[in-house]
């Protein structure tokens, strides 16, 4: 088995459902949407225009969060009390308990009407505040798998590469990233594969070619983002590192699966035989027939 170095390079990004593409040229999740390229500056620019708006909005929205840190300290107390003529001296005669009641109503006074513009204050500036600032996810579906059953087999790598979050060597992985806010916005797609065989059950091999695929991560719990995923923000998207703009990829949490040697999975949607492989050609010392998925493959993990 071959440890290979990168993954399959996905260049583009579709701009609807934020899916990592082989190419700029035809989202493989719908013809409709739109592509944009993540290596041309061009292409990185609509993508920020669509998770942030014009660049005008997004030089609002990188001020109003520079402000908003530097935000001024709270106002200066009040004025003290300028020896009126009704407490500038107090008779003599008084008695020491009228004195004390005196002073405490100062102090109460004092203290009230300093909460009071304290409240007045936070109101005012709460009423002023501006809109939040959410970054726009995915407006369409990306890659799916078909809902029908499909058949079972075991993963048998031909090579591995370290998965998008954490280094476990793995065949595929298939990662989501969202911004979740009052619900989730899907921020990126990436499911890919670097070739492997699935050795069904009935003894068929399903060859799995090296480049993008559906891989089911709908159910996989959502991790708070780590280090690992600016990692791997770094390798997809070339250009951010010299960029001084918000991040078109902003995400809170992180689900990912993996496929390893060895693991069961489910292949659905349709197969067709290989080409040049005659039926019951013997793989690995095994005669068995060999098959290979009908467009984009559709793998889901067989607990």
């Amino acid at each position: 088995m071959v440890v290979m170095p990168a993954w399959p390079p996905r260049p583009a990004i579709c701009l609807d459902c934020r899916t990592l593409q082989p190419a700029a040229d035809r989202c493989l999740a719908s013809a409709r949407h739109r592509l944009a390229d993540l290596t041309a500056p061009a292409g990185r620019a609509a993508l920020l225009e669509r998770a942030w708006g014009s660049p005008s909005v997004r030089r609002r929205i990188r001020t109003a969060a520079k402000v908003g840190s530097t935000g001024g300290a709270t106002g200066g107390g009040l004025q003290a009390c300028n020896a009126c003529d009704g407490c500038s001296a107090i008779d003599a005669g008084g008695s020491l308990g009228e004195i004390v009641a005196v002073i405490m109503i100062v102090a109460f006074a004092f203290i009230a009407v300093y909460l009071l513009a304290l409240g007045v204050r936070a109101l005012w500036r709460w009423w002023r505040r501006p809109p939040p600032v959410r970054p726009h996810g995915a407006e369409a579906r990306g890659l799916e798998v078909g809902r029908f059953a499909g058949r079972t087999g075991t993963v048998v790598a031909r090579g591995t590469a370290p998965a998008a979050i954490g280094d476990a060597p793995c065949v595929a992985y298939a990662l989501q990233a969202v911004y979740r806010d009052r619900g989730e916005r899907v921020m990126l797609r990436d499911s890919v594969g670097v070739g492997f065989d699935v050795v069904l059950d009935d003894g068929a091999v399903v060859a799995i070619p090296a480049g993008p695929l559906a891989l089911d991560v709908d159910g996989a719990p959502a991790r708070a983002v780590a280090l690992t995923f600016a990692a791997h923000l770094d390798v997809i998207d070339p250009l951010r590192r010299g960029a001084d703009d918000l991040d078109p990829f902003a995400a809170t949490h992180v689900r990912q699966v993996v496929l390893a040697d060895g693991d069961r999975v489910e292949v659905r949607g349709r197969l067709v035989p290989m080409p040049g492989a005659a039926s019951g050609a013997a793989y690995r010392g095994v005669t068995s027939e060999r098959w290979i998925p009908d467009g984009v493959p559709q793998l889901v993990r067989a607990s």
